[in-house]
């Protein structure tokens, strides 16, 4: 058998087609993968200006929630009977409650007793809080992890999603700080909230979202001290004069102030001061203590001053009727662990030794009304207390709808009690950081105080 020998100049030209060949091949799987990544990307982009366009943006926690980051998707629809409507709430101090009606200060809610249920949408974990009559007691935004949570209230044994009339957003809350870091809160009902997961709903339900706050404005406090007294002339042109063994008010409620704000600040708080050492300082109008601290958007209000009872030797509270008196019971509580008893001013169970509550105002027919007889208490409370709606304190009257700053007043002497004012400087520091530390565990910082 012979075989035919190939002509070299065509392997030559075999090979060179071969080559080519190969050439092309990569070219169009490049040219394949591009288009594909192209496609890719161009499905991502989609994806992304969807959730993330300005359109899309809420300014809250929601934004930092993508899709594939829930537990769960929401719940497409309710039916009738597992919707329940809300149509009012408050904020007093850190405290957040919803009410089945318009709220009305002296008058008991339909949700009185029940609880209230958060669902965070992303971990599908639920916070429960039990609305139990006071202002103080209700949704304690201070625990509440970043996050946005569906809002459910118990009816019967069945909780039932939470909507408001219409379309709804509240103003910022700041939470109380720690060491800088804190969350702004809203308030927020929207059918189309969760638009970027597909969901949109037939009713404004509602929401609460915790964003976290990089860095607090320079304008937002947690706490305002109100030293009563003054060194020089007051609003009605008397100049008080010193007590007869040199205990001045405006001096000791300023010296007072110094040390519970120098003890909270050391464990991370903001604090300020409603006013310098010698300025008189009074509760109604836009340039007082009350108009700074609410500008302040502070969360405790404390007044120091003195009670003018010569049969109190020792001091004591005062908190508002319309709260639980949260923050003074752990006030009293921390100045009796520290070794300043306070002084026992109600044989009542329900409130701590040394804190009693506010009396009310009666009208001309010796019937209570809505508000309490301290101005430092009343005119701080905001929509709770009826803020700047009392006769002749209209002068507040842009604080009547405001969050509501938990208000205590804080009698360490007694004027008419030579022995109180012994009992105050023997114990001062210890009242000092009893105020400070009570302060602390009401807004939940265990940041000790440890001072020099």
């Amino acid at each position: 058998m012979m075989f035919k020998k190939k002509d070299p100049s065509q392997n030559s030209s075999e090979r060179k087609d071969n080559k080519k060949r190969k050439k092309i091949k990569k070219k169009s799987i490049a040219i394949l993968c591009a288009i594909a990544v192209a496609i890719a990307a161009t499905g991502f982009g989609i994806w992304y200006f969807a959730i993330r366009d300005p359109e899309n943006q809420t300014g809250t926690a929601l934004d930092q929630i993508g899709p594939g980051d829930l537990m769960t998707l929401p719940q497409a629809e309710f039916a009738k009977d597992e919707q329940i409507e809300v149509k009012d709430y408050t904020v007093y101090g850190t405290s957040l409650v919803f009410y089945d009606r318009t709220f009305e200060p002296m008058k008991t809610d339909g949700f009185f007793g029940r609880n209230c249920s958060l669902r965070n949408i992303a971990t599908d974990e639920t916070v429960t809080a039990t609305f139990s009559g006071g202002a103080d007691s209700g949704i304690d935004l201070q625990l509440l992890d970043e996050g946005v949570y569906e809002v459910y209230l118990a009816d019967g044994y069945k909780p039932k999603r939470a909507y408001m009339p219409s379309y709804f957003l509240s103003d910022p809350f700041y939470t109380m700080s720690d060491h800088g870091k804190a969350n702004e809160i809203r308030i927020i009902a929207n059918p189309t909230f969760l638009r970027k997961y597909n969901v949109v709903y037939d009713q404004a339900y509602l929401y609460l979202t915790v964003t976290k706050v990089d860095e607090m404005l320079p304008t937002v406090y947690d706490v305002a001290i109100n030293p009563s007294g003054t060194s020089g002339v007051n609003e009605y042109g008397i100049t008080p004069a010193p007590l007869e063994d040199g205990f001045n008010e405006s001096q000791q409620s300023w010296q007072l102030a110094l040390l519970v704000k120098m003890r909270l600040e050391q464990a991370g708080l903001r604090v300020m001061l409603t006013r310098d050492e010698d300025t008189y300082t009074t509760t109604l109008g836009g340039d007082s203590s009350m108009a700074k601290a609410y500008e302040a958007n502070a969360k405790v209000f404390l007044t120091l001053a003195m009670n003018s009872n010569p049969n109190y030797g020792q001091p004591y509270i005062v908190s508002s009727p319309f709260t639980n008196a949260k923050l003074g019971d752990l006030i009293s509580s921390t100045c009796q662990n520290l070794g300043a008893p306070l002084q026992v001013v109600s044989h009542t169970s329900e409130l701590k030794q040394g804190n009693i509550y506010d009396d009310f105002v009666k009208d001309q027919a010796y019937q209570y009304t809505r508000f309490s007889m301290t101005d430092e208490i009343r005119e701080a409370g905001g929509k709770v207390t009826s803020a700047g709606m009392m006769s002749d304190w209209q002068g507040n009257a842009a604080f009547s709808d405001q969050y509501g700053m938990n208000s205590v007043v804080f009698y360490y002497a007694s004027t008419a009690n030579i022995e109180s004012h012994a009992y105050y400087a023997e114990h001062v520091d210890a009242i000092a950081d009893g105020i400070a530390q009570g302060i602390l565990d009401y807004a939940s910082i265990h940041n000790s105080i440890k001072l020099d």
